[in-house]
């Protein structure tokens, strides 16, 4: 699945590309292979805390072991981190039921699942960050028009929060209609990251017209 034009892409370093985002940012990766999704995540965390940010991350328990092994390559002491509420994470498979009703987000269960963390990040006049992979949980059980409510529900409530966005979908599962689901999902976003150059210190990025 070619997403990924090159003239469309701009490189820079990945601290540059996390660092100027702004709180309104919602950035998007849908990656082909684990290890370039797992590369960017790692590099979105990494740049956080050496900004003094304050990273929630909502990931499967895989993934958050995967990154935990990272991290610790890159010099982060994880456990000092959690500690100091630098690093949330928090497992997706674990808190998506605590807002889902009949196969539907219910958005006050969400604020109420969602807006501690964030607050609890934000404390001591902390920026915030955020990871989520819950979109891409319900989107590969087949309840894409969840995932993309969600993300509505992302959108709202950066706007009262104020917190940088970062989600990603692997491709595998969009194939049954692989440009029209890209189409909406990027709807939805600011900027969409290439998910085949991951990287911690490089980032691929195409910037979006954001409309929903």
């Amino acid at each position: 699945m070619n997403l990924y034009p090159e003239k469309d892409l701009n490189r820079v370093k990945a601290d540059v590309f996390w660092g100027e985002l702004t709180s309104s940012a919602h950035v998007v990766q849908i990656y082909e292979k684990e290890n370039a999704f797992l590369e960017t995540l790692t590099g979105f965390i990494g740049a956080g805390i050496n900004a003094g940010d304050a990273v929630v991350v909502i990931a499967t328990a895989d993934h958050l072991a995967g990154l935990n092994k990272r991290l610790r390559s890159h010099g982060l002491h994880v456990g000092s981190l959690i500690t100091e509420q630098l690093y949330i994470p928090i497992d997706a498979d674990e808190i998506l039921p605590k807002f889902m009703v009949e196969e539907w987000p219910d958005e006050q269960c969400f604020i109420e699942a969602i807006v501690p963390v964030i607050e609890k990040a934000g404390s001591k006049n902390r920026r915030v960050r955020a990871f989520g992979e819950m979109v891409a949980l319900l989107w590969a059980k087949g309840l894409e028009a969840a995932a993309i409510q969600l993300e509505t529900y992302w959108n709202r409530l950066q706007k009262s929060k104020l917190f940088s966005l970062f989600c990603a979908y692997p491709a595998a599962i969009l194939k049954n209609d692989a440009p029209g689901a890209v189409r909406l999902i990027c709807s939805c976003h600011s900027h969409l990251i290439s998910g085949n150059e991951g990287s911690v210190a490089n980032i691929a990025y195409q910037p979006l017209h954001q409309a929903i």
